[in-house]
């Protein structure tokens, strides 16, 4: 991969990214993970909502205090899990997205 400038001049760039390839696979192993999270996330999040909807159901079916209690604490658990998800995947999806970016601004810079 090369790049022309305006004055003329051109860069190798692919050769200058492969100097920070560390770089690069830290971003891509963060970005990777990133996903899972947010896969994790939707998963758990899908969970808590069918909680959600059997506790709602069981409310109105006057079912016993002991199963709408586990229901609600399920829910309860369940979006806890999910805000940790969502929370991990947003700082892996910053982190590997910082680690790209600043491999590619060192390579051109170099």
């Amino acid at each position: 991969l090369s790049f022309a400038f305006h004055n003329g001049t051109r860069t190798q760039f692919g050769n200058n990214l492969f100097a920070y390839k560390h770089l690069l696979i830290i971003g891509i192993v963060t970005l990777g993970s990133a996903i899972g999270f947010a896969l994790g996330h939707r998963y758990v999040s899908t969970d808590a909502l069918s909680s959600l909807i059997r506790t709602l159901r069981l409310a109105k079916a006057s079912a016993t205090d002991e199963e709408s209690a586990r229901e609600q604490e399920k829910f309860v658990n369940s979006l806890k899990r999910s805000s940790l998800l969502i929370a991990a995947a947003s700082v892996c999806l910053v982190i590997g997205t910082a680690c790209i970016a600043l491999a590619a601004l060192a390579a051109l810079a170099a």
